[in-house]
């Protein structure tokens, strides 16, 4: 979970919404930390685009009706694949925290 300005937010929720769009293949939420609001959340993404932009990502999560603001991603970070356990579960502990 990451705790933004004294709200919750589930990264999974958000995930969810950035798979969604049609050029994204894989996306990874993070919290992390922020001077001013504790955490910001940060979106790892593994584009079937890649001319997909974080500006076009960032439109995307403003616009869409179920994710409040507070929850979009500040930060997008395009990665060509994102780690995975034994099992092909996403690894949150191997991605760099920055």
């Amino acid at each position: 979970m990451i705790l933004h300005a004294g709200e919750n937010i589930f990264p999974l929720e958000v995930e969810n919404i950035l798979l969604e769009h049609p050029k994204v293949k894989e996306a990874m939420i993070r919290g992390e930390d922020d001077e001013r609001w504790g955490q910001i959340v940060v979106a790892y993404i593994v584009s079937k685009d890649e001319l997909l932009t974080a500006g076009e990502l960032d439109i995307f999560c403003k616009s869409h009706s179920m994710l409040s603001n507070f929850k979009r991603p500040r930060k997008y970070i395009f990665k060509s694949s994102l780690p995975e356990t034994t099992s092909g579960k996403p690894s949150y502990k191997q991605v760099p925290s920055k």
